[in-house]
């Protein structure tokens, strides 16, 4: 009849496990969408809002901020716009003067700096003007009575005052060969004399009157001048002035370089190049210059000519007005130009090829008027290399003007020219701001499933003590009960006699302790959730405290067939524990191993072993065994295995907590292996450096 009622129970408690599951997943579940819908969806919400906001309203920010800085580059591309027109009204007034066309045209060719080639379009085609030698031989005579007496005072005497009088005598009604030599000599003795000024002054007419002259090595005056100037402004610390002049000699040197010998080409470069490396100033134009220019190819290469043919067509046409272009030319690059229609020449157009090096030094001659710092002004050639928006704080960026478009003015601004609200708004990146949004989105969703896992944590915490109660409930009643039982057979007479009367009164004194033994569990817990369990440490012998466990085993199940097994191979050193606590903790792995092993004759072995850091017990049954899942699960409080078959047996699910808590008192460790169907193995480990007896 048991064995029926047993059969009968067990698909209905299998059936009744499940549903609770279920029950038990959808209440998660819930939990979880809760969670979800009240704090992490708003908080998405709220980080997505921002950063749409702070997308918006970065690069708002970043204008408004920037707006002082761009303002100097919008003053320097109207001054470059300015000195760009003025410069071609003075080419179309050139052009437009009385005199040989072709005359003025060659003049364009070989002494304009800013100009490299000069085509003009007539009658359909293209001719390239040549422009004629720049330079002019002024050599005096060596037998001139009063040069010979101030180059003698100069040179042999040492006498530069009277030199310089001398030489200012000459300048009087001079011929221009004899001027040339006295201006020069003049320019000497005052820079020896330390007149810096007047030497400046000096050198600037010999420049501008004999700037095209050569000496009779056949070097033209204005090199040497205009080196002079460059040292004359370094010393006196004039960084403009010195700029200037080396950039004008820079342009000198590549507009002659089809006229210069090579060992003055190679002298004058290496001294600008000294120059550039001591003052950091790079816009020279140093590279090797060719004799033909690169330009020249818009008449010559059939792809350029057409585009340039088209130009003039447009020209002629009147669709165009004379201003400034720029041309793409076959190398991916673009030739800039200036263009003009003669007057009373119906297919008559003038094309200047600008020099960009020269349009674009221009910049040095304003950057000192706007309080620009030196070297904080830059060309970047590709318009779409740049931007039109600088992502960090400099350099900012703006195109020239006409025909230079193409190119962008890049400018760098000093640390003490960048508003702080620029230099914190750089700092913050939109990058850095969108990573600290992830960072805080990541902060709460972590924050989430930490809440989401301790109230699931709490909520199997407070099924386990409902489980708790209904196991305590049920292990109370039952030894009341027969209790109540047997003492009402006693009080009732209904003994048949001694022996019967003695049997009740053995039973009520087993139900009695076995009742005592869950009070003591119980109280055993709350001490140990308090912290207020106290352990007395002697030194003992652990193969006596076994010995002394499985005695009380024994005693403990007098009527139940029990096999131990203690197996010692080894002598077992003394070690200090609370003698009373590792036994309760043998006699829960002993009372576990019983309870969930299976036969009429159950068995337990007990191995006793030691090592060089552990001395080590092992408790083994071959019961139903524990699902690898739950291996760490066992030790929680309240916690028994899922497996339905296990409810049938007693128990309050602490005595695997107690042990544990022992265990971790005793500086050890409770291990366990187990196999479903085969049997199980806890093994206690007491280390040996904490816990070894002197």
């Amino acid at each position: 009849m048991k064995r029926r009622n047993l059969l009968l129970r067990k698909p209905f408690q299998k059936f009744s496990e499940r549903y609770r599951r279920i029950d038990d997943s959808i209440v998660s579940l819930k939990t979880i969408a809760i969670v979800l819908l009240t704090v992490f969806v708003p908080t998405v919400l709220i980080a997505v809002l921002a950063v749409v906001a702070v997308t918006r309203a970065e690069p708002s920010v970043r204008a408004w901020m920037e707006r002082p800085i761009k303002d100097v580059l919008f003053q320097l591309q109207k001054e470059l716009a300015r000195e760009w027109n003025d410069r071609l009204v003075r080419y179309a007034g050139r052009l437009a003067a009385e005199g040989d066309l072709h005359r003025h045209l060659r003049d364009l060719a070989a002494f304009d700096p800013y100009v490299r080639d000069v085509v003009l379009h007539e009658d359909g085609d293209f001719r390239r003007i040549e422009p004629e030698s720049p330079f002019v031989r002024l050599e005096p005579s060596i037998d001139h009575v009063d040069l010979s007496r101030a180059w003698a005072l100069e040179f042999r005497e040492g006498d530069h005052e009277a030199a310089l009088a001398a030489y200012r005598r000459l300048l009087e009604g001079a011929e221009p060969e004899v001027e040339v030599a006295a201006l020069s000599g003049v320019a000497r003795t005052l820079i020896r004399l330390g007149e810096r000024h007047q030497a400046v002054d000096t050198l600037r007419r010999l420049i501008d009157r004999f700037g095209h002259a050569e000496d009779g090595s056949g070097i033209p005056h204005a090199l040497p001048a205009l080196w002079r100037l460059v040292e004359l402004h370094r010393e006196a610390g004039e960084i403009v002035p010195s700029r200037t002049a080396a950039r004008d000699l820079s342009v000198r040197l590549a507009e002659w370089r089809p006229w210069l010998a090579d060992d003055v080409l190679r002298r004058y470069r290496s001294l600008l190049e000294i120059y550039r490396r001591q003052t950091g100033y790079y816009a020279l134009e140093l590279e090797e210059i060719e004799v033909e220019s690169p330009i020249s190819t818009l008449i010559v290469d059939p792809r350029d000519r057409g585009r340039l043919l088209a130009h003039a067509r447009q020209v002629l046409e009147g669709s165009k007005d004379e201003g400034y272009d720029a041309i793409p030319v076959a190398d991916g690059g673009r030739a800039e130009l200036a263009w003009f229609r003669l007057d009373g020449n119906a297919d008559r157009v003038v094309y200047l090829i600008l020099d960009a090096a020269g349009y674009l030094g221009d910049i040095e001659l304003f950057t000192g008027q706007l309080g620009v710092p030196a070297g904080r002004i830059d060309v970047d050639v590709p318009r779409e290399a740049a931007g039109d928006a600088p992502s960090q704080v400099g350099p900012v960026s703006s195109p020239f003007p006409r025909p230079f478009e193409h190119r962008r003015i890049l400018y760098q601004p000093s640390p003490d020219q960048i508003p702080d609200g620029l230099t914190h708004l750089g700092a913050l990146e939109m990058t850095g701001i969108i990573w600290a949004i992830v960072v805080l989105v990541l902060t709460i969703l972590l924050g989430v499933l930490i809440t989401v896992r301790s109230i699931l944590q709490e909520m199997q915490i407070s099924k386990l003590k409902t489980d708790f109660v209904s196991f305590v409930s049920h292990e109370l009643k039952t030894p009341l009960t027969a209790i109540r039982m047997f003492s009402e057979m006693l009080l009732t007479g209904r003994v048949a006699d001694r022996d019967e009367e003695k049997k009740c009164v053995e039973l009520i004194d087993k139900e009695a302790s076995r009742l005592s033994r869950l009070i003591g569990q119980i109280l055993e817990f709350s001490q140990i959730e308090k912290r207020q369990q106290v352990f007395h440490f002697t030194s003992c012998d652990m193969s006596e405290v076994v010995a002394e466990a499985v005695k009380i085993f024994r005693d403990q199940n007098p009527d139940e067939d029990i096999e131990i097994v203690v197996n010692q191979a080894q002598h077992i050193s003394r070690i200090r524990m609370d003698r009373s606590a590792m036994i309760e903790l043998l006699l829960n792995l002993f009372s576990n191993a019983y309870k969930y092993s299976r036969g009429e004759r159950r068995r337990i072995i007990v191995n006793l072993r030691e090592s060089i850091d552990d001395i080590m017990v092992e408790v083994i049954d071959f019961g139903v065994g524990i699902p690898k899942a739950e291996h760490r699960k066992i030790f929680d409080k309240f916690y028994r295995a899922q497996d339905y078959l296990t409810r049938e047996i007693e128990g309050t699910g602490l005595g695997l907590t107690f042990a544990k808590y022992i265990a971790d008192v005793h500086n050890g460790e409770i291990k366990v292996s187990s196999v479903v169907d085969q049997g199980s193995t806890f093994t206690l480990e007491l280390r040996k450096e904490q816990v070894l007896a002197e």
